[in-house]
């Protein structure tokens, strides 16, 4: 944010630091205060961080004891819950929310054809609807190697399928109306 100075706010510091970008647009399209805004986001990583710290774009000066530490802590403790460990592979892109509910892209489209195969021998030529809430998947699935870390940041949840036999089908029918 920028445009403060001495007479709309007390600041007297520097109004347009040297070595970065500043904001340059306004709150509305109609907006005559002296205020910019910009907003970026930063990626969740070390490449970030790196980039970002000034005078530490070196490795061996980014790099503090104390975080190697850290580092060889974090990755002992998923070594021995095993986060790594494969569970699959995810044949595409699929998000919750970048398309549409019903697209084959959509993660709920998804689930739903997975779903189908959740069946219980006992009980296979019984027909069956399924039910699931939204709010259970939390984040997108990536195409490539699913883990058992991927689980948990897609679905944190104690996922469990639960069922009650014989309901009528008009019954079973009108729940999601009901």
């Amino acid at each position: 944010m920028s445009g403060f100075d001495k007479i709309n706010s007390g600041w007297t510091g520097v109004k347009n630091p040297r070595n970065h970008l500043n904001p340059t647009r306004r709150a509305t399209n109609t907006s005559v205060a002296p205020f910019t805004y910009s907003r970026r986001y930063l990626d969740w990583n070390r490449n970030t961080f790196q980039y970002h710290a000034i005078g530490k774009q070196d490795d061996g000066e980014f790099d503090l004891h104390s975080g190697q530490r850290v580092t060889a802590d974090i990755t002992n403790y998923r070594t021995q819950q095993r986060l790594g460990e494969l569970y699959g592979c995810i044949p595409d892109n699929y998000c919750k929310t970048c398309v549409p509910f019903d697209a084959p892209t959509n993660i709920f489209t998804f689930l739903s054809g997975a779903l189908t195969s959740v069946v219980n021998p006992n009980r296979s030529g019984i027909p069956r609807m399924l039910y699931g809430n939204t709010g259970s998947v939390r984040f997108d699935m990536f195409k490539g190697p699913f883990t058992y870390d991927d689980n948990f940041i897609v679905a944190p949840y104690r996922n469990v399928f639960l069922y009650i036999p014989e309901v009528p089908y008009s019954l079973a029918q009108g729940l999601l109306a009901a």
